[in-house]
């Protein structure tokens, strides 16, 4: 019995962990390398992604670039900003509205800049935490039926 909930406490710790961004890509401008990321993967309208910027130089070290400018464009929406750099990333969250492909452009300080493609799905109606955790419900309960039927049996 205690392996049991040992083994369902395990994989419900499991469910929501993740370290690194999802997706992303890497482009070449000049000297320099823009990484683009982003997560989760693929992106949910409707539900927040984190957008993260890195410029690399030909070394691979990350440059600081104290600043960069960011626009989000598809047919219907537009977003632009100036976001500045935290420990020489540019990390923000961005809630798109609308499935469908959206341009992401980056334009550093006296530097490179960049355009990539971005295709948002379209909202889920469940999510995979949500399933694993009414799951998880589900077999306490199927648990704590088992134990209660195991001492009646032993009363009698």
């Amino acid at each position: 019995m205690r392996k049991t909930v040992f083994l369902l406490l395990a994989i419900l710790l499991a469910l929501p962990v993740g370290a690194h961004l999802d997706g992303g890509v890497d482009t070449p401008v000049g000297a320099f390398i823009i990484d683009f990321g982003y997560s989760p993967a693929p992106i949910i309208a409707g539900e927040p992604a984190l957008l993260s910027f890195n410029l690399v130089n030909a070394s691979e070290e990350v440059v600081s670039p104290g600043s960069a400018w960011v626009r989000i464009a598809n047919e219907d929406v537009v977003f632009a900003g100036t976001f500045a750099a935290r420990a020489d990333h540019i990390v923000f969250t961005y809630t798109f509205p609308a499935p469908g492909d959206y341009e992401v452009l980056v334009r550093f300080p006296d530097g490179p800049e960049a355009s990539f493609s971005l295709r948002v799905a379209r909202q889920r109606r469940t999510t995979t935490i949500a399933m694993g955790v009414l799951l998880a419900l589900a077999l306490l309960a199927v648990i704590k039926w088992g134990m209660r039927k195991r001492r009646s049996r032993h009363k009698i």
